[in-house]
C-alpha cells in the first residue's frame, strides 16, 4: 500500500478504529479476488445473461437500433448480485491490498464540489428508467468522524516539512488528542515496522 498509494512512502496511512459506530451504520465489506465472484453482462441471439442468469424482460426498440433496455437488471435479486459483483470484486492482482469497501447512497453524503455530470444515454433511455439516471457532482465526499481515527502513520520516505506540518495539525486540533502518531521504517530485513512517535 505504502508503494501503490502514498508515492513511495512519502505519504501517510491513517488506521480506522472498526469497532466506531460511524462503521456500524456504514458497515465495511471484503472486497473478493477471485474470478469467478466477478460481475458478467453478456448478449448473445436476443439473449441476455447477467452473472449467468438469463434475463426474460428485455425489451427492444427499433429506434434504438442496437440500444437493449434491460428492465430485468431492476429485479431485486438480479440488481443486487450484479452490483455486489461489480463494487466489491476485483482483479486477483490486486488480492495483496487485501481491501476492504463502504458503499453507501449518494444522497447521503456529507458535501459534494466539482461539476455536475449527467449520464451519457440516449434519452429514450432515461425517459423509460425516469428517475435512475440522475445528475450528479463529480466529486462527493462523506465525513468519517474524529473519534474514528486511532492512529496516523507517517510514510517512512515522508519530508521533514510534511512531517511537521501533520504533527502540529494533529497535536492543534484538541479533537484529534486521542490519535497515536507513529513512523513507518525498515527493518535490517527490508520488512516495515511501525515505530511510535
Amino acid at each position: 500500500m505504502w508503494t501503490h498509494y502514498a508515492s513511495e512512502g512519502t505519504g501517510i496511512a491513517v488506521v480506522f478504529d472498526e469497532n466506531h459506530l460511524f462503521f456500524k451504520n456504514y458497515p465495511f465489506r471484503q472486497v473478493r479476488y477471485n474470478k469467478e465472484d466477478r460481475a458478467s453482462l453478456s448478449y448473445y441471439k436476443g439473449v441476455v445473461r447477467i452473472n449467468g442468469e438469463r434475463i426474460r424482460s428485455l425489451r427492444l426498440d427499433s429506434e434504438l437500433k442496437t440500444s437493449i433496455l434491460l428492465s430485468g437488471l431492476y429485479d431485486p435479486i438480479v440488481s443486487q448480485d450484479f452490483c455486489e459483483r461489480l463494487v466489491y470484486t476485483k482483479s486477483p492482482n490486486w488480492s495483496v491490498e487485501d481491501e476492504v469497501r463502504i458503499l453507501f447512497d449518494i444522497k447521503y453524503r456529507d458535501s459534494d464540489t466539482g461539476v455536475m455530470s449527467s449520464p451519457d444515454l440516449d434519452e429514450k433511455v432515461t425517459d423509460f428508467y425516469s428517475g435512475a439516471f440522475i445528475d450528479y457532482p463529480t466529486v462527493c465526499l462523506k465525513k468519517i468522524p474524529f473519534e474514528a481515527i486511532k492512529n496516523v502513520i507517517l510514510g517512512f520516505s515522508i519530508s521533514i516539512d510534511d512531517e511537521q506540518k501533520i504533527i502540529q495539525d494533529i497535536s492543534n486540533n484538541p479533537e484529534l488528542s486521542h490519535v497515536k502518531l507513529k513512523r513507518a521504517m525498515h527493518d535490517v530485513f527490508g520488512e516495515i515496522t511501525l515505530k511510535d512517535i
